[in-house]
């Protein structure tokens, strides 16, 4: 990913600065990471216990495609595009006590981004903005054993959520385009009652509440093909 990134950088950063035309239907591909930021909320619900709040951090690599078209009105660049991208990485939180807690895997992301720019001799600048969806892995442990024998439980859910963006495109050839991209998403809440915490003995049986909340900051370096 660091070299893609340079040699685009690079691109961006020596081509003839020509007028961009960016107009029309185009495809690409992206490279980039990003930084998930995750608060979780968990409670004993049945014995109406205090809530206890952490948080989770992760930085995950991603690989994906874009499809787009974009239009000229007046002194704008106006677009639509969609997107995906698979994640990797892994990490994990614990409650109290230490032994208790997730691991967070990432799967896979897309969005479908309206764009707004302005041309600067061979530069597009813009902004996007649109919805996107999140496809999530957690799988809660306990690695005390102290709740018995119970298989851990694994929660895998798409979640719906807003993002914000802004970047730099520029055209390199007459049909080739490469970009630099920053992106911000927040993502819905989502709610699991994890059998892997229920002790099976207990009086009443507990019932344990997890909340998470997550939003991500993404960088991003793609080269786009027009058709």
């Amino acid at each position: 990913m660091k070299h893609f990134g340079i040699v685009i950088s690079l691109s961006l950063l020596c081509t003839s600065a020509v007028a961009a035309d960016l107009s029309g239907w185009y495809a690409g591909a992206d490279i980039g990471a990003a930084k998930w930021q995750e608060k979780t909320k968990d409670q004993i619900i049945t014995l109406a216990s205090p809530a206890a709040n952490v948080s989770n951090s992760l930085s995950s690599k991603l690989l994906g495609v874009h499809l787009g078209f974009n239009m000229p009105v007046a002194k704008l660049v106006l677009g639509i595009e969609a997107r995906y991208a698979t994640a990797t990485g892994a990490a994990t939180t614990t409650f109290p006590p230490e032994d208790f807690g997730y691991v967070l895997k990432p799967r896979w992301q897309a969005a479908l981004d309206l764009r707004a720019g302005v041309v600067s001799g061979a530069n597009l600048l813009y902004v996007t903005t649109g919805p996107s969806v999140s496809n999530n892995a957690r799988t809660y442990f306990d690695h005390s054993n102290f709740y018995g024998s119970v298989a851990d439980d694994r929660l895998e859910k798409t979640t719906r959520g807003w993002t914000f963006g802004a970047g730099i495109e520029r055209e390199l050839t007459e049909r080739m385009s490469g970009r630099i991209e920053y992106r911000h998403s927040k993502y819905a809440r989502v709610s699991d009652y994890p059998s892997t915490f229920n002790h099976p003995t207990a009086n009443p049986p507990d019932q344990y509440f997890e909340s998470h909340t997550a939003n991500t900051d993404t960088l991003t370096f793609g080269l786009s093909y027009a058709f």
